[in-house]
């Protein structure tokens, strides 16, 4: 599937596991399974224009393979006021931490969240709300 019209800046992660850079700051960094993003890109944007974030000025999203490993700490130095992982085991990026889903929580320069894979939210309304929610009290209230 091209997703070249939803999501013109979309990044894999490099077999050397290097960061690619974005060209400018967006405030969400969005990382999720890259067959999800693959298969549920349009259930995607209608979660970012929900929150007035869809397009690249705002939204950095990068698609994680299974195989992949990833040094967080290396993204955490971007200037992105919000993480957004969906579906992918929190070590596999080098976070050695237990969170809760559906919920931010607030580091020192950035706020984090983890949910299931799109495909399983789209597909269940319990996590459906429970993202909603959880977005609405983070950026529609505010």
């Amino acid at each position: 599937m091209n997703l070249d019209y939803l999501y013109p800046k979309l990044y894999l992660v490099p077999e050397t596991h290097s960061v690619p850079t974005p060209l400018h700051e967006q405030e969400i960094l969005v990382i999720a399974k890259q067959e999800d993003l693959d298969n549920d890109a349009e259930f995607l944007n209608k979660i970012l224009k929900a929150i007035n974030k869809a397009g690249d000025d705002h939204t950095f999203i990068l698609g994680f393979k299974e195989s992949d490993q990833l040094d967080f700490t290396q993204w955490s130095r971007r200037h992105f006021s919000h993480v957004i992982i969906f579906g992918i085991n929190p070590q596999k990026l080098g976070l050695n931490t237990k969170l809760g889903g559906y919920r931010f929580y607030k580091t020192e320069t950035y706020s984090i969240m983890l949910g299931h894979p799109l495909s399983t939210i789209s597909a269940q309304q319990k996590y459906k709300k429970a993202l909603w929610t959880c977005l609405q009290t983070e950026f529609v209230k505010n």
